[in-house]
């Protein structure tokens, strides 16, 4: 189960980063997974929504430092495709990295209004070795991101 929100000004279409090694794939825990007692805890790509007249590779690269507080240079990513995600568009990037980040260093800037408090979007993240997508992100994700990793 996906938990749809749209902001002010986000189109239904979205942009994202499949970040890897050729190894392993960067994944985040949405803190939805942890708040709702039957929501799915699987890992997520960094992505989201476009704003009203946004790029998909700038809406992918805002998206990704919003999630993780990485930033790539445009010029790193590889765009590997569109596919429909949740009955809309998706625009997928590779950035193929020598060394992950450390990841207690990551951290989701941006947050979502609970009751008064502002909860980050991501609780924590996850490096998953690409054999075991299948087990840790969301279904819809894993035939995205063996596309993508395929095209890389």
């Amino acid at each position: 189960m996906q938990l749809k929100e749209i902001r002010e000004g986000d189109i239904n279409v979205r942009a994202g980063i499949l970040i890897t090694d050729k190894i392993s794939v960067l994944g985040c825990l949405p803190t939805a997974s942890i708040q709702y007692p039957n929501y799915e805890r699987r890992l997520d790509l960094p992505k989201g929504h476009l704003q009203e007249g946004e790029d998909p590779l700038d809406a992918a690269i805002r998206e990704c430092w919003e999630e993780t507080n990485i930033h790539f240079k445009k010029w790193k990513l590889k765009f590997v495709g569109t596919y429909s995600l949740y009955s809309a568009p998706f625009y997928l990037y590779c950035a193929v990295i020598r060394v992950f980040p450390e990841l207690r260093l990551l951290s989701c800037p941006s947050t979502f209004k609970k009751d008064v408090l502002k909860v980050p979007e991501n609780s924590s993240y996850e490096l998953v070795k690409i054999e075991n997508i299948s087990n840790r992100f969301f279904s819809e994700l894993v035939p995205i991101i063996e596309s993508g990793l395929s095209k890389r």
